[in-house]
């Protein structure tokens, strides 16, 4: 399942480079990657990163050269669960989300107003407790 695709612009280095990927990591990521990480108790979560795009260099007689990147190049890391766990801890306390649709969630919205409640939250708090 692809969990995110993020644009990287690698500043000028010779020889090697060690470069920072920002992969967003929010609670909503995706269900599908949410509901398979919230399955996982503890050990590792097997992630592969594609890489794809252009090298630019200067070659022979200072002319721009590029070379174009596939997708078949990658590289794979175990991110160990507990990462995720933290993170999630940490900005997203006691919290869950649940997907509806639209219908569903005009409904709620109609409700919370008719009701003045402050939030969805208290929605369905009160039709809980019904």
């Amino acid at each position: 399942m692809s969990w995110a695709q993020v644009d990287v612009l690698v500043q000028s280095f010779r020889g090697r480079t060690t470069v920072e990927v920002p992969v967003l990591c929010n609670f909503d990521l995706e269900i599908a990657a949410t509901n398979y990480f919230h399955s996982i108790v503890d050990g590792e979560v097997p992630l592969v990163f594609h890489f794809n795009g252009g090298i630019y260099y200067q070659g022979e007689g200072e002319r721009l050269q590029i070379v174009q990147l596939s997708w078949e190049e990658s590289s794979n890391y175990r991110m160990p669960i507990a990462i995720w766990q933290e993170m999630i801890s940490a900005h997203y306390p006691h919290r869950g989300w649940v997907a509806a649709g639209g219908e569903t969630i005009e409904r709620l919205r109609r409700y919370k107003l008719e009701q003045g409640l402050p939030s969805y939250e208290a929605v369905l708090e009160r039709l809980l407790d019904r």
